[in-house]
């Protein structure tokens, strides 16, 4: 290659991958239109390039160390998507993007084993963008605490939107910016090693500050794997070379040298110790945000374990075997091996176990071949690999494209055969026929499906301008004859016209129930679509239909108790006061203190089962009997409550009320000050009540009556403002689709405030309006 082609090549390679990694391969560039539309087109004229370019130079085909592998998940594929054809439009979305990534291998090994790019140029790519994702990642730092940093300690995303992807980014790049600091090239290296050593500070830094343990532990499998190559590249493994190297060291050589190995034997007992803390102490981010998730991994796979539950799916099957709400939607089972088992069975995770044999073999032997000054890239990308394959065991941020890219960069780096092996020139014809027929399907499809989304997301945008939900509703039936499939159109079609038909246009019920009618007959896992279709049938006064919607609630999410009052009530309301009591009955077990929301009394049914209720929380308890008058008892229970010093808003709430209650207002004051109102709408609502509190207790009833007119109004959401907060991931994550934030219509009644929290509203607004 020439210097102008080679100079060509790095800007292309640099400016591809960072517009890939940066924009394009994330949730941004997958939810938002114009880049899907772009990234798609982008794709098209690179591939049409990169096939013009081979065919002009005579490009020959060479073996890549994963063809078996390939060949071995395309079967798992198949299978998969055969045995499990009633979800084929979801499993869809996934191969889609298997394909790219595919693809993406080949032409990038092909681009390699004929010289037109090399390993450094994939890592300059890598290296540059890396630097934009510090500057975004501390930038946002650095503006918290120009804030005052408030609230919890600042979790950067940079450009990601979630820290454990920003984390499952940076684990790649730190092997390749620590190789760069010990690369064997004398020209420059004193200043090469300052700022690579300040960029590796940076970027590492930046990973601690994502507190993703998984990501710090990958880390620490990548150092591990690097420091342990680069030792027996250099034969430093005897014990003889170190006794050596030991007695030639000074005494203030060996008094250093003890210091810096007991301040790194330190640090990382330090962060052992920090990483499994915080895995066992209950509550927050403790180890059981992710044993659950195994489990029904775990009982996905025993249901079927030859070929899974279809790729992309592993979503439904955590909304069928937990009750959702309240467990919070994911897309993935937050280990790969376990994904793989739940959604492709024995027949992908023998895939997968030949893709790590066929890796780690060529890997080794790149190793071997190359001479020991030349090993570095290898080396660094090997540690890469480590870390990455280590953090997809613990979590899935590969299910991100822009970090599944950047994992398969660090894989080509590694394993590109030093010395490739030539294809005979008519399986070369082949294989070329194949690539390009796969992109070329890849491409095609990619742009029918932006082109739909498109359309999909002018009418979402139009009608949330307009407020015209029917329109909007009706403007849909395009979308979804175009792709009647993908279930979340039906579920968006559903939400518009029951807005519609609830702001007082009944005509449009009808078309509401039939759309939820098929969303649920498509995606029967999610109790949205069975709830917002009691809902409506109770209003159509079709006892039938809404008591077997109510009863599939009931039983795919028997502990969302956040819809109790409502559905209760929807129950009540056509005379199944049976199926009501049941309702109660479970809202009680999955959240005791429900029974304290002011709604509750609003039901004689409900009220009878106060008596049978188990206790509610401490703090419940101590300020049921704060308002009974009895305070010492109030103060005993909450004094021996395991609650009394945690910094929750409610229980600073409870310590405040007590406060009160002795006439201390400087220590209520204090508790105040403890509750962050900058964390979320609830921690500012129990801010807001206890400086109404305050102001009572201080004579200025004008002031407290403020603050309680703003706290309620935290709760009443606009018509397509979100209910149930992390309802929209099923549609943002698990269909790869925007949507309406509102998962519920208003009239299910969905309020998942804490009960708690509305009872210390209702109690504090009646003692300033007494009946």
């Amino acid at each position: 290659m020439t210097q102008f082609s080679t100079l060509i090549s790095r800007a292309v390679t640099t400016i591809l991958f960072a517009y890939l990694i940066l924009i394009g391969g994330t949730f941004n560039g997958l939810l938002m239109p114009q880049f899907r539309l772009q990234t798609v087109v982008m794709l098209g004229v690179l591939v049409t390039a990169w096939l013009l370019i081979r065919w002009r130079r005579g490009w020959r085909w060479h073996r890549t160390p994963l063809d078996v592998a390939f060949v071995i998940w395309i079967i798992a594929f198949a299978v998969s998507l055969l045995a499990n054809n009633e979800v084929w439009r979801r499993s869809l979305m996934g191969l889609w993007y298997m394909g790219a990534y595919i693809g993406a291998w080949y032409v990038l090994l092909d681009a390699l084993a004929n010289r037109a790019l090399d390993r450094h140029t994939l890592v300059d790519a890598l290296l540059i963008t890396t630097v934009i994702v510090v500057l975004f990642g501390y930038l946002q730092f650095g503006n918290w605490l120009a804030g005052g940093g408030g609230g919890l300690l600042l979790r950067p995303v940079s450009l990601f939107g979630n820290p454990n992807a920003l984390a499952g980014f940076l684990v790649v790049p730190i092997p390749f910016i620590l190789g760069r600091i010990q690369t064997p090239e004398r020209r420059g290296r004193g200043l090469r090693r300052v700022v690579m050593g300040g960029y590796a500070f940076l970027t590492v830094g930046l990973l601690a500050l994502s507190f993703s343990r998984g990501a710090w532990i990958g880390f620490a499998a990548a150092l591990a794997v690097q420091i342990g190559l680069i030792l027996l590249t250099y034969d430093r493994f005897s014990l003889r070379y170190w006794r050596a190297w030991w007695a030639a060291r000074s005494r203030a050589g060996k008094l250093l040298a003890s210091g810096a190995a007991a301040a790194v034997i330190t640090a990382g007992a330090a962060a052992a110790f920090l990483v499994l803390s915080t895995l066992l102490t209950p509550g927050g981010r403790s180890l059981d945000l992710r044993t659950f998730i195994y489990d029904s991994a775990l009982t996905a796979f025993a249901e079927r374990p030859i070929a899974g539950g279809g790729l992309f799916t592993f979503g439904a099957d955590l909304a069928r075997l937990n009750s959702t709400p309240p467990t919070e939607p994911h897309s993935h089972a937050h280990s790969l091996p376990f994904n793989v088992a739940a959604e492709l069975g024995l027949v992908g995770l023998t895939a997968l176990a030949v893709t790590v044999v066929l890796a780690l073999r060529t890997i080794r032997r790149n190793y071997l071949d190359l001479p020991p000054r030349e090993r570095h890239v290898v080396i660094s990308a090997a540690a890469a690999c480590a870390g990455f394959g280590v953090h997809q065991l613990l979590d899935l941020p590969a299910m991100i494209p822009a970090i599944a890219l950047t994992g398969l960069l660090a894989l080509i780096v590694a394993a590109a055969p030093v010395t490739p092996t030539v294809w005979a020139a008519r399986r070369g014809r082949f294989v070329t026929t194949g690539i390009a027929l796969l992109w070329l399907g890849l491409i095609v499809s990619g742009l029918w499906s932006s082109s739909v989304y498109s359309q999909y997301m002018s009418v979402l945008t139009e009608a949330a301008t307009s407020g015209d939900y029917r329109r909007g509703g009706e403007q849909l039936t395009a979308v979804i004859n175009a792709d009647p499939a993908l279930a979340a159109y039906h579920h968006q079609q559903g939400m518009l016209y029951g807005l519609a038909a609830e702001a007082g246009d009944p005509s449009a019920r009808d078309a509401a129930i039939v759309a939820f009618e098929r969303f649920v007959a498509a995606q029967p896992e999610y109790v949205t679509g069975w709830a917002n279709l009691a809902a409506l049938s109770a209003a159509a006064d079709d006892v039938e239909r809404t008591t077997a919607a109510l009863e599939e609630v009931l039983a795919r999410a028997p502990t969302a108790w956040a819809l109790t009052i409502g559905l209760g009530d929807l129950a009540e309301s056509v005379g199944a006061d049976a199926l009501a009591q049941r309702i109660y009955e479970a809202g009680i077990q999955g959240n005791p203190n429900i029974i304290l929301s002011p709604a509750w009394g609003d039901s004689s049914l409900r009220r009878e089962l106060v008596a049978a209720a188990p206790p509610v929380a401490d703090g419940a308890a101590a300020l049921r009997l704060l308002d009974s008058g009895d305070v010492a008892a109030a103060q005993a229970l909450w004094n021996a409550s395991i609650f009394y010093n945690s910094g929750a808003p409610g229980a600073q709430f409870t310590s405040l009320r007590l406060a009160l209650a002795n006439g201390d207002i400087a220590a209520a004051e204090q508790h105040a000050q403890n509750i962050d109102g900058s964390v979320n709408a609830e921690y500012q609502a129990w801010r807001l009540v206890s400086q109404a509190l305050i102001a009572r207790a201080n004579g200025d009833e004008v002031a407290a009556t403020r603050h309680l007119d703003t706290a309620n109004a935290l709760f009443e959401p606009p018509p397509l403002g979100p209910d149930w907060d992390l309802g929209a991931n099923v549609t943002y994550i698990q269909f790869l689709r925007s949507g309406i934030p509102r998962q519920f219509l208003p009239s299910v009644g969905y309020d998942g405030t804490d009960p708690l929290l509305r009872y210390a509203l209702d109690t504090a607004q009646r003692a300033g309006n007494p009946r």
